[in-house]
């Protein structure tokens, strides 16, 4: 008979058994029939209390450590402690041209900070931008008033004011969840009825941060909100009581707005109100916060961080920190052909756009990479380039084993073929394998019997008119060479200036670009030698003098020799909707 009660059961039943074996060992309780009696309750009530406390136990210790954390509270605490912040809401941004006409001719306009802007995102629902920094400018020579490049940003801008008591226990925190924590403004004024307000920097890092430095901190608190803090007069100046706290910021829908196109100004410059909006940059780059998954391999990357730009994961995560981006590729220069020892490029692609960062978000990272990289290093940013598949698809389908129409068979099967693109391209060192495509066409519905899918690669590179210039296309794949039956070289309509009258059209022969017209349904080769093509390495190399026509952009076609395509260093593949062909029939 147990004389000690046994501890290391979780589970209900055996809990109840452990404590009925206890209380036998009790000469009280000698031959004791423990079902049938009142005691009996009491020890099942002894035994839920016990398994519920365990339970609970259980689920709290979990939430103490990263890696079996479920709640986001708990992996943003933990995040805290790793000295790690999630990513906040990012608002879209765009980039506008504003010209105002004033009725008279003042020397000098200024846009004020926070002007409004809107946008049509739905045929009901509009979206609101504004921009965050005041602009001036003269009159221009030939007395036109143009604001260049406005950045705007989607959301709602709100101020909120503390006066500050203990600087020390006193929390400041941004009461919404929906704040852009990289377009917080901080400013401190001297007191409620002072006049000198000063703006204070965000730092998210102790680098260069003095006992006098004018900086704020941003954190996340156990209620999702985030907090501003200061420092302590030994690491960044701190503010004092008496002082006004005026934190101004950004509440924004995310990526709601992303693709907007068409904007118009709300408000006024100087009194005028007659003005024209042009797009220079359609909005991009809006975001949801991190989730809970990112929380939890990033706080990780950020604690083998370590303050430093040694390996490819610290590169990572320092662009991170910086500025909001879908994926990133860091190499050595000593893979490139020919190599360039002594450089780590970098390539990174911002969250719903395919626009390259500007270049003031690349000097920024790279102002940062710096001040953590190894002195020998040079950084070099290398914008992504872009493969584009295109998918010619053929599905044979059982119409006896499924109840939709031939129509409604090839939308499932498109919008399956949008999933797979998005849970397997559009990332650095994401390959494109020919067989799980095939396979997952073939998956969508028992009644799908075979497919036939050809695929094809395509890139696009802008004309420089006027100028005679040589464009490149780097596939980084063995190609298929052409042949009398086939021509897997092919490209778009374009104008050159010897034929300006004349819709050109690219040929290859035996690595040799051609440039051909045609003719009463026939070739005819305008240009012998226009280019090469490197089979082996997917090189093709173009030279031209462009003429202006119809098409703004030179667009290569190709067919692999693999169907199983390997992206390297910067290159990404992608589909775009309009490059899927899908033929449906019965059997």
């Amino acid at each position: 008979m147990a004389t000690t009660l046994r501890v290391a059961e979780l589970d209900f039943d055996l809990i109840k058994e452990n404590l009925k074996e206890f209380l036998r060992a009790k000469p009280e309780f000698t031959d004791y029939e423990f079902e049938g009696s009142a005691l009996s309750v009491l020890i099942d009530l002894l035994s839920y209390n016990t398994h519920y406390n365990a339970v609970i136990g259980n689920m709290l210790l979990q939430e103490l450590y990263l890696d079996t954390a479920v709640k986001k509270q708990s992996l943003a605490l933990i995040a805290k402690r790793l000295g790690y912040l999630p990513r906040s809401y990012r608002a879209p941004k765009a980039v506008v041209t504003l010209e105002v006409f004033p009725f008279d001719q003042p020397d000098v306009l200024t846009l004020g900070r926070n002007a409004k802007f809107s946008t049509r995102i739905t045929s009901t629902e509009n979206a609101f931008f504004s921009t965050r920094d005041a602009v001036s400018i003269n009159r221009s020579t030939d007395g036109r008033y143009v604001f260049e490049n406005l950045e705007l940003y989607e959301g709602d801008v709100t101020t909120f004011r503390y006066v500050v008591g203990d600087p020390l226990s006193q929390k400041f925190e941004i009461p919404s969840q929906l704040v852009d924590t990289t377009l917080i403004r901080v400013y401190v004024q001297d007191s409620v009825s002072g006049t000198l307000i000063e703006e204070w920097k965000n730092y998210n890092t102790l680098i260069d941060v003095t006992a006098s430095t004018k900086a704020f901190f941003v954190k996340l608190n156990e209620n999702l909100n985030y907090e501003i803090y200061f420092g302590d007069d030994v690491v960044g100046k701190s503010v004092v009581a008496g002082n006004v706290v005026i934190i101004d910021y950004v509440t924004t829908n995310g990526p709601i707005a992303n693709g907007a196109s068409s904007f118009s100004f709300n408000d006024t410059v100087n009194g005028y109100a007659v003005n024209t909006v042009t797009t220079v940059t359609a909005a991009y780059g809006g975001a949801l916060p991190e989730s809970a998954d990112s929380i939890r391999r990033n706080a990780q990357n950020n604690v083998l961080l370590q303050n430093r730009a040694v390996t490819e994961s610290d590169y990572i995560a320092i662009v991170n920190q910086i500025v909001p981006v879908e994926t990133i590729a860091v190499y050595g220069g000593e893979t490139m052909t020919p190599p360039e020892y002594g450089k780590v490029f970098i390539s990174a692609k911002q969250v719903g756009t395919t626009t390259p960062l500007s270049t003031t978000q690349k000097a920024d990272i790279i102002r940062e990479i710096k001040k953590r990289a190894v002195l020998s290093l040079v950084h070099e940013f290398i914008d992504p380039s872009y493969t584009y598949l295109i998918i010619d698809s053929a599905v044979k389908y059982d119409p006896t084993k499924t109840s939709m129409s031939a129509d409604a068979v090839k939308t499932l099967i498109l919008n399956q073929i949008k999933t797979y693109r998005t849970e397997n391209l559009n990332r650095f060192n994401s390959a494109f394998e020919y067989s799980d495509l095939v396979a997952y066409i073939d998956d969508i519905d028992r009644s799908i019997m075979s497919n036939d899918t050809n695929i094809r690669m395509k890139k696009y590179v802008d004309f420089v008119y006027a100028a005679n210039s040589s464009y490149t296309f780097d596939f980084n794949i063995e190609l298929k060479p052409s042949n009398s039956r086939e021509q897997t070289i092919t490209s778009n309509a374009f104008r050159i200036s010897e034929y300006p009258d004349v819709d050109v059209f690219v040929q290859d022969v035996d690595g040799i670009i051609q440039f051909y017209q045609v003719l009463f349904n026939q070739k005819v080769v305008l240009v012998e030698n226009a280019g090469t093509v490197d089979y082996a390495t997917g090189h093709i190399t173009i030279t031209l003098t462009a003429y202006s026509s119809a098409s703004t952009q030179l667009s290569i076609e190709v067919v692999p020799s693999n169907r199983n395509i390997l992206p390297s260093r910067n290159n990404i593949i992608t589909l775009a909707d309009q490059d899927i062909s899908l033929r449906i029939q019965a059997v």
